[in-house]
């Protein structure tokens, strides 16, 4: 086993944060340095969390390491297998661009659309994450968004620009489409900026926003 599963190992098994030379110490893992080297990069690379705090092993308070998903079993080595992990811990969640747009799909259905497409949002495919034409014939284009899990206000914004920039495209390509957002509802960070922008809405580029709740419930505005 190298050294890297070893501290992973010892982490995942010990419920808290310990010190490089705690580390060092209890998997006879010399030198010291080693150990540094290899937690601060299994901090830069997702495997852990490494910030400044008391040391469970010594009692001091130092830089530490604690294994990321120390809740969880079978916590993965492999970079692309946490990537790929932390994605099925999200699409348990309510608020995952996939479920949401379920609930828009099912909810469009039952308002008269028919879904002329819809992207596969699970295996991140290109293109317009719901297409629907109403009974009248005019078809409707909309963009989906999830609430990130992590640096959530930051990512949230980031989500929220990136949704807009592609109706932009989206009008771009067509002039005559119906545009529209659909976004989870109950977060600041969303409502905000949707009131922010309302004077775009209105003057430069109309679209629907599709509020999605909890229960599935949506709310058009």
């Amino acid at each position: 086993m190298t050294h890297k599963n070893i501290i992973l190992e010892f982490l995942k098994d010990n419920d808290g944060a310990f010190c490089d030379d705690c580390i060092s110490k209890r998997k006879n893992i010399l030198p010291r340095q080693t150990v540094n080297q290899i937690c601060r990069s299994l901090a830069a690379t997702g495997f852990t969390y490494r910030n400044d705090a008391l040391c469970k092993g010594c009692g001091k308070y130092k830089k530490v390491s604690r294994i990321k998903y120390d809740d969880l079993p079978g916590v993965p080595y492999n970079k692309s297998d946490v990537i790929a992990h932390k994605e099925a811990q999200m699409q348990k969640l309510w608020y995952w661009e996939g479920n949401l747009q379920s609930r828009l799909v099912a909810w469009l259905t039952g308002e008269g659309y028919k879904i002329i497409g819809a992207a596969n949002t699970a295996s991140r495919s290109r293109g317009v994450d719901i297409i629907a034409e109403n009974v009248q014939g005019k078809t409707l284009w909309i963009n989906v968004k999830g609430y990130p899990d992590t640096s959530r206000h930051v990512q949230a914004r980031h989500y929220f620009a990136s949704a807009i920039f592609d109706l932009i495209l989206y009008r771009g390509e067509s002039a005559s489409v119906q545009l529209g957002i659909g976004l989870p509802a109950g977060f600041t960070t969303y409502t905000n900026l949707a009131r922010k922008i309302q004077w775009m809405r209105k003057e430069i580029l109309p679209f629907d926003i599709y509020w999605i709740n909890e229960a599935g419930q949506v709310r058009k505005e």
